[in-house]
């Protein structure tokens, strides 16, 4: 049985998750839900393709994975079940599938529904299709395929002369701040060469460190994660409240 796995902004306060993962054992008894998240800020497609694009190649292939936020009906932005990677997504058409998928994808079919304007579409419309896939259903049975899915710009960092321009895309539950900012950027300018990275009002710090620990308690740090973005924190503090940042501010490093 394949893993499904559930990415909403609903939070944990409510039902409605409940509601979710019962669905799902109604119709697959013996399934395999895993939470990826459900405290993403509201309508933010942007943190949740950020957190199922570094998460979904670590499942079995097969895994269907829900993405439930911004889902209510509209006429210009249809429900989609799309197939990459040995992998399904389940969700609306909003532009979050072109922020996970950096390959075309295999396939993509609508979801065809008599339930169009359903107040709950997650519970309603997605986990029906997540269903039929995680029991070997084949795409093109939820309704007819199509070529191609809504195209929403990603934040990218460049590359200008001796600077590397980019902006926070994900705050994490530590206040730790993901830039856009790759380890392949900065190898391109030189590992080498002298820097500064420049943020916030008057922060700055010209050291990228191996692990959070290896700077004293309190101070400012600049690490690359295991998915090989820059990150800017503080050693066992909230970065985002301290210094002030929040998402989509800018990061600049400076190569001298």
């Amino acid at each position: 049985m394949s893993v499904i796995t559930l990415t909403t902004d609903l939070g944990l306060k409510d039902h409605y998750v409940a509601a979710i993962k019962g669905a799902v054992y109604t119709l697959i008894p013996d399934a395999v839900i895993v939470d990826i998240s459900h405290q993403l800020i509201k309508f933010d497609t942007g943190s949740a393709a950020f957190l199922i694009k570094n998460s979904f190649r670590s499942f079995p292939n097969g895994s269907v994975h829900i993405i439930g936020l911004n889902d209510e009906h509209s006429p210009n932005e249809p429900y989609l079940a799309v197939q990459s990677e040995n992998h399904f997504f389940v969700g609306k058409d909003n532009g979050v599938f072109s922020l996970i998928l950096e390959d075309l994808p295999a396939k993509i079919a609508l979801i065809e529904t008599e339930n169009k304007y359903a107040k709950f579409p997650v519970k309603e419309i997605f986990v029906k299709a997540a269903c039929h896939l995680a029991k070997g259903g084949k795409l093109e049975d939820l309704g007819g395929e199509i070529g191609s899915f809504a195209q929403k710009m990603e934040l990218v960092a460049f590359i200008e002369k001796d600077t590397i321009r980019g902006a926070i895309i994900y705050i994490d539950s530590y206040g730790n701040l993901i830039t856009n900012i790759t380890r392949d950027h900065f190898m391109k300018m030189g590992e080498t060469r002298p820097f500064l990275i420049d943020f916030g009002i008057n922060h700055t710090i010209n050291t990228i460190s191996r692990t959070y620990s290896e700077i004293s308690e309190g101070e400012i740090v600049a690490v690359f994660n295991s998915s090989g973005n820059l990150e800017i924190a503080i050693n066992k503090g909230p970065a985002d409240t301290l210094l002030g940042l929040k998402l989509r501010s800018t990061i600049r490093i400076e190569f001298q």
